[in-house]
């Protein structure tokens, strides 16, 4: 019997342990319920925060610096310290000035900012990032045969109304760019007009673009020559050459995005089966392909790899690194 009613007293302390500890510490898992506060506007900052104080502060923890204002202050504040960095230190000298004030300069820098719940308790929640709209281009232009930078490169965004010029290095920065997919175009006097596509723009990102361009030889004579076609070639490269970008092979259909399988799609190229990477290239063994990263060899760049061949079941290669 004593032990039964010792088993229903500890149930019933965890319960009531369990209300007390959630009625001390009234925050939602988001920030979506919880109502921000205009700290220039007393009507509807709480009359707790409006207090006069005076604290100096050197060196101490965020969540003791937290604890100080409140205090002096005679209001709660609740928090989650696994979301906040109570580990950063606050050197802090005010005085005469509102608790919402000695507040405001505590929360700059931290990644916090104050907010008060549907009960009215004050809450410290990390800030909530905007994502950006925008992106950024960089690049350099260099020319082809013997690297060396080209100046006063038109860079033009087709499509769009924005445009650059390469500086005394060769260097450009678009800024500004909405997200999505692009293509640029580069050109001047004397050099063959190059068009880069699927130049991809990230929101908050830099994407670099570095082009090389092949000298145009001036003739003047009576002949015009007018030709149709859009993308860049080299001329210099053998026919059995073929550049692929990181968003050829993040388009292509049944790529998973492996380099191996985009392959597969080139003239010449085969596999044993549809369901590996091992490239038979004009008749070879799996074996005698070789793979070049950063210009150093790589036996074989798949996930799980089978013995004696360069195959495997799918590419270990990340495209963006193309």
């Amino acid at each position: 019997m004593k032990k039964g009613l010792d088993f229903v007293l500890s149930i019933f302390l965890s319960i009531l342990f369990l209300l007390i500890t959630l009625n001390s510490f009234p925050l939602a898992w988001g920030n979506g319920s919880l109502k921000e506060i205009n700290w220039d506007d007393e009507k509807t900052v709480p009359k707790p925060l409006l207090k006069i104080i005076s604290v100096e502060m050197d060196s101490v923890p965020f969540e003791k610096a937290l604890f100080v204002v409140a205090k002096k202050g005679g209001f709660k504040l609740n928090y989650s310290s696994t979301r906040l960095k109570v580990q950063k230190r606050i050197t802090l000298k005010m005085k005469n000035v509102t608790a919402i004030r000695v507040l405001q300069k505590i929360l700059d820098g931290t990644g916090a900012e104050l907010r008060i719940n549907k009960g009215g308790h004050l809450v410290i929640v990390p800030r909530k990032r905007k994502m950006s709209r925008y992106g950024a281009i960089y690049g350099k232009v260099e020319e082809s045969s013997i690297k060396r930078v080209i100046p006063g490169i038109q860079i033009q965004i087709i499509d769009t109304k924005i445009s650059t010029v390469s500086d005394k290095n060769g260097a450009y920065k678009i800024f500004g760019v909405t997200v999505g997919g692009y293509s640029v175009r580069f050109s001047t006097d004397g050099f063959k007009p190059v068009v880069k596509t699927d130049v991809m723009v990230r929101p908050g990102r830099i994407t670099y673009l570095n082009v090389k361009l092949d000298e145009e030889q001036l003739q003047i004579n009576e002949t015009v020559d007018v030709s149709a076609s859009y993308y860049h070639k080299n001329e210099k490269n053998p026919v059995s050459v073929f550049n692929i970008s990181a968003e050829e092979v993040r388009r292509a259909p049944g790529t998973a995005g492996g380099v191996g399988r985009m392959l597969e799609s080139l003239p010449g190229i085969t596999t044993r089966t549809d369901g590996l990477n091992e490239l038979i290239v004009r008749g070879g063994s799996p074996l005698e392909n070789g793979f070049y990263i950063d210009n150093i060899e790589v036996p074989n760049i798949n996930h799980i790899p089978f013995q004696g061949t360069s195959g495997g079941h799918y590419s270990s290669v990340d495209p963006d690194l193309l």
